[in-house]
């Protein structure tokens, strides 16, 4: 707990209570969590299947993989029913199936009432999987365990990050702490498929979801305007793009230092943060890059590809190899965020063409070190870029119109480099900067908390 909080008029205000729920490890929820962490005016608790370990903040861990195995053995020693036979008769064995049954229809039940699910046939799915009654049996120990630490941090408000497990969970808790949700792209826009439960129930879950939360954050036009689709009442959802952009952080630097920096002696450099596979599309970088070298032969492909499959990996690198390029990569894995602006501004071009997406940091952060951005042609992307304006937009599975694009990327260059990159400057600064935005986003937690605003 931190100590005193913030002074005003002579006065210690007391900190407002916030407990955090989010999904396995995400450097976005961990940075608009440590907002909150690290600002005296608010206590900070993290439930989470990963131990964030964010100073100043409690962690509250759910069921690892370890307790998850453990649950496993005991829902499916529980439901051995040839052994139970073995040992007690034919009588046990009958009475622990009915048991089991009885008490997984009620569990079953009781939540997809909560949920508001009424499709038979939904139900009926729900009730004969033996996949989600094991994501249940971890529901209901996670549920136990948050409900615990609630009643021990008594928090002012729930800050879902995302209605992703485990965030849901806190339809479920006792009590009329207000609720407010985060609600990612992949949430509501393009429907991220998850496993088990989540994919069956996903749009109930997010139904019930928008319908429960207080207030709902969103950090695009595309996802308010889906959000209102529900029925939710416009003052309900608010459009702040946090943790947004250190620019302290994120701003130009001499190129060749940050090259040095990098030992990077290549005359031209495409930087590819986001990862590898799926949905980002980095299959098509690699196809793209000989049509690429045959106008820039003295090019790297940086790629930071902690994101992905090792299987990914190995394939990537094939391929490569089999174009006869595969000497202009460089492959690097984890990246700390806190070195990214070297890689950004080492950089004459950054590339993301991902099929779906909702607010990516690298677009911002390389326009805010001044870097050109070849991004996917799809909604969310085309509130911020206009092709040829303050970026080029791109089919994300069309490798020939990709070339083109980063050739004319590469091939744009003094006064007409300057107002491309000033543009995507001038947005950052006014839509998606940290400060602001930071400030934004503790007041709104300020308002539904019910504490007086920051000051007074």
């Amino acid at each position: 707990m931190k100590e005193g909080g913030t002074a005003f008029g002579g006065k210690t205000a007391v900190p407002v209570r916030v407990l955090f729920l989010a999904w396995g490890y995400s450097i976005h929820a961990h940075r608009r969590i440590r907002l909150f962490a690290e600002d005296p005016a608010f206590e900070v608790a993290v439930v989470s299947p990963h131990a964030y370990r964010i100073p100043n903040a409690e962690t509250v861990l759910l069921s690892d993989e370890h307790a998850r195995k453990e649950i496993s053995d005991r829902l499916y020693r529980r439901q051995d029913y040839g052994s139970a036979k073995e040992r007690h008769g034919i009588l046990w064995a009958n009475m622990l199936r009915v048991f089991n049954k009885v008490r997984w229809n009620h569990c079953v039940a009781k939540a997809l009432y909560g949920i508001r699910v009424k499709d038979r046939s939904v139900r009926k799915a729900v009730l004969h999987s033996s996949e989600i009654l094991l994501q249940v049996e971890i529901a209901i120990e996670d549920l136990r365990i948050l409900s615990a630490a609630a009643a021990r941090f008594r928090p002012d408000v729930v800050f879902l990050q995302t209605l992703l497990y485990p965030s849901f969970l806190a339809y479920y808790l006792q009590g009329n702490v207000p609720i407010i949700t985060t609600i990612w792209n992949g949430d509501i826009l393009w429907w991220a498929q998850w496993s088990g439960a989540e994919r069956l129930l996903k749009k109930q879950l997010v139904a019930h979801g928008v319908r429960t939360s207080s207030v709902i954050t969103v950090n695009s036009r595309s996802a308010r305007e889906e959000c209102l689709g529900y029925g939710v009442s416009p003052e309900k959802v608010r459009l702040i793009r946090y943790p947004g952009v250190d620019r302290e952080r994120f701003r130009p630097m001499p190129r060749s230092e940050a090259r040095r920096a990098l030992d990077i002696s290549a005359g031209k450099v495409v930087l590819c943060p986001r990862g590898i596979g799926g949905y980002l599309n980095s299959d098509v970088i690699v196809e793209a890059a000989p049509a690429i070298l045959s106008r820039n032969p003295n090019t790297l492909f940086l790629f930071l590809s902690g994101v992905g499959t090792e299987e990914d990996r190995r394939g990537h690198r094939k391929r490569a190899m089999d174009l006869g390029v595969g000497n202009n990569f460089r492959w690097e894995e984890h990246v700390p965020w806190e070195s990214m602006p070297v890689y950004y501004n080492a950089s004459d071009v950054m590339v993301s063409i991902s099929s779906q997406d909702s607010l990516p940091n690298c677009m911002l952060e390389a326009m805010a070190c001044g870097i050109p951005v070849v991004m996917g042609d799809i909604p969310s992307i085309r509130e911020w870029v206009t092709d040829g304006g303050n970026g080029f937009l791109v089919p994300p599975r069309d490798p020939a119109f990709l070339a083109t694009a980063v050739a004319k990327a590469l091939g744009t260059t003094g006064k007409a480099l300057d107002a491309l990159t000033r543009k995507g400057m001038e947005q950052v600064e006014r839509d998606a900067d940290g400060e602001t935005n930071a400030r934004r986003i503790k007041d709104l937690v300020r308002q539904v908390a019910g504490a007086p605003p920051a000051g007074t």
